[in-house]
């Protein structure tokens, strides 16, 4: 078990929560990373998938859960995916840190006003402004395999970072800006 990670900051924990696989990015204000990472379950087995996120939410402690709201026809909104999305609201709620729900459409329309359309190039332009993601990066994706598991990690920092830039300032700057 990894010890908790030493605070100097507030902390944002941006979560792609999916049935199988729970992808996580940690941050401290007002944007150094300070953990990335992926876990991997049997869909079948919740009770598993919500001991390994409050593994994940007690190591990181956070000061503020950034979700992903899904519309209701995504290929995201599973029931497995809709049981973690509750447990892990309700356990903010539990602890006393502040939740927010961006959608879907909001990261993507600020990775794409930044010439990043695919998620692959989302991943890139993330590697970009956070080098030490450069490892977890996998090649392009061909269209008839499916997606690497470390996807969920850059799913997770992109929900996260995009969150951080609409915050901190309103002109949308580039992604190098904001420091």
């Amino acid at each position: 078990m990894k010890p908790e990670l030493p605070r100097k900051g507030s902390r944002i924990l941006a979560l792609d929560l999916r049935a199988y696989r729970i992808g996580y990015a940690a941050f401290e204000a007002p944007n150094r990373p300070l953990e990335f990472g992926v876990t991997s379950f049997k869909a079948s087995n919740i009770g598993l998938a919500r001991a390994r996120l409050l593994h994940i939410i007690h190591r990181v402690k956070p000061d503020k859960l950034i979700l992903r709201k899904t519309q209701p026809s995504s290929s995201r909104n599973t029931i497995g995916a809709r049981k973690l999305l509750h447990f892990a609201y309700t356990e903010a709620r539990r602890e006393k840190f502040a939740t927010v729900m961006v959608r879907e459409s909001n990261t993507r329309l600020y990775f794409r006003s930044r010439g990043a359309t695919t998620k692959y190039q989302i991943a890139s332009l993330l590697v970009e402004r956070f080098p030490e993601l450069e490892w977890k990066l996998p090649r392009p994706r061909k269209a008839w395999r499916r997606e690497h598991p470390n996807m969920a990690i850059f799913d997770a920092a992109a929900l996260g970072f995009a969150h951080l830039a609409a915050r901190h300032v309103a002109t949308r700057p580039s992604i190098d800006a904001i420091r």
